[in-house]
């Protein structure tokens, strides 16, 4: 950071630039051959293996380095902030020491077995810690007071304790794949399972040999393998293949080593470097979308017949009440019509004639009348309460 915060004349505070990496030197043995820090040791032997420590940083750093327990989060070892059980095991040539800038360091590390130590795998984790080795400097005729910042990094540390039967080495080449990633480049990923004791960090080879022209090959290709550590893991070695390679069928020399063993196995396929994930997302968007669409479909086709058949029900009552209601008012009417008819019938015939006749007495008539139209009343009321 290149920004300095000044709070008076001739005094400022500068953040430091930190930069700091390492690499493991590949060395001999069964398990010496790669980039790890794996040790293979028998009970009271010693192993050394050597790191760089590398400043990318333009001051001076003060290197520490730790070794802290491992542990399992999620199913994943990670570093813990305790010192680890094996950490006496461990000395180094170097430790709490300043790095010039721009430069390197190569640092030993030596393991060794306590004698009594049972057979089995023991891990821990080498923390590399960086830090501004001076407080304050003299620059341009202005005391600098340097931020004591710090960064630091881990590298897994694994021990293997047994004797030269129990510490087998040896692993299967199993399957390869093709792909295409998300930029664009083809791949070919061949998986390893180990079927030894020892860890393996393999070396791989890839060769590509056309079955349909007898004069196309491409490779070899080198990859390393991904840190396979124990009996009955699994790993792979990725090959990212130049943009010249094209689909087809194609006969696959892969040649894998560690040490001393070497296998080799051929695999006859056609490349296809089909889009990674991609060409199933979209097959699974679009049926879980259908499934959506259609489970509304019917819980709205489900409601709406409910709806309507509660409705058709609800209609129906109305229905034969409204009915009901006109039937009766229809035969009120029409026993009043008919009452009245018979009315002005009676009154026709006992209105007196236009000729001069002689008075009669009508007592008897009349009363005789008056009984057929109580027997008439009386058989239509009936008539109507039998229609309603």
């Amino acid at each position: 950071m290149s920004l300095a915060i000044q709070f008076f004349s001739g005094f400022q505070v500068v953040a430091a630039e930190l930069g700091v990496g390492f690499r493991v030197v590949p060395t001999g043995g069964k398990v010496g051959g790669n980039n790890q820090l794996w040790f293979a040791l028998d009970r009271g032997e010693s192993g050394v293996r050597q790191i760089e420590v590398i400043s990318s940083s333009d001051i001076k750093q003060l290197i520490q380095l730790t070794f802290v327990q491992a542990q399992t989060v999620d199913g994943q070892p990670v570093a813990g902030n305790e010192p680890s059980e094996i950490a006496s095991w461990i000395t180094t040539s170097e430790n709490n020491f300043i790095l010039n800038p721009k430069s390197s360091k190569l640092v030993e590390i030596r393991t060794k077995v306590p004698s009594a130590t049972e057979d089995g795998t023991y891990r821990a984790y080498l923390k590399v810690g960086a830090s501004a080795a001076k407080i304050s400097t003299v620059k341009n005729n202005q005391t600098q007071a340097i931020v004591r910042n710090a960064i630091s990094f881990n590298k897994e540390l694994y021990v293997l304790v047994g004797d030269a039967e129990t510490l087998t080495l040896d692993f299967e080449i199993l399957s390869l794949q093709d792909f295409t990633d998300d930029d664009g480049f083809k791949h070919i990923s061949v998986e390893f399972e180990n079927s030894g004791q020892l860890p393996l960090g393999l070396k791989a080879n890839l060769t590509l040999v056309s079955t349909e022209f007898s004069n196309l090959s491409y490779g070899p290709f080198t990859a390393g393998s991904t840190p396979i550590l124990e009996n009955g893991d699994k790993g792979f070695a990725d090959f990212k293949l130049p943009t010249e390679v094209e689909p087809g069928n194609y006969r696959i020399l892969v040649q894998a080593s560690q040490e001393s063993i070497i296998k080799n196995k051929v695999f006859e396929k056609n490349l296809t470097f089909p889009k990674l994930g991609g060409f199933k997302l979209l097959p699974a968007l679009f049926g879980i979308f259908l499934l959506v669409i259609a489970v509304f479909m019917i819980r709205f086709g489900f409601k709406k017949f409910r709806n309507s058949n509660s409705l058709g029900i609800a209609n129906s009552k109305q229905s034969k009440e409204r009915i009901g209601s006109e039937i009766e008012f229809d035969v009120d009417e029409f026993m009043d019509q008919l009452i009245a008819k018979n009315q002005r019938r009676r009154e026709k015939v006992s209105a007196p004639s236009n000729r001069t006749k002689p008075k009669k007495s009508n007592v008897k008539k009349t009363t005789k009348t008056n009984a057929n139209s109580k027997t008439r009343r009386r058989k239509k009321t009936a008539a109507v309460k039998r229609v309603r």
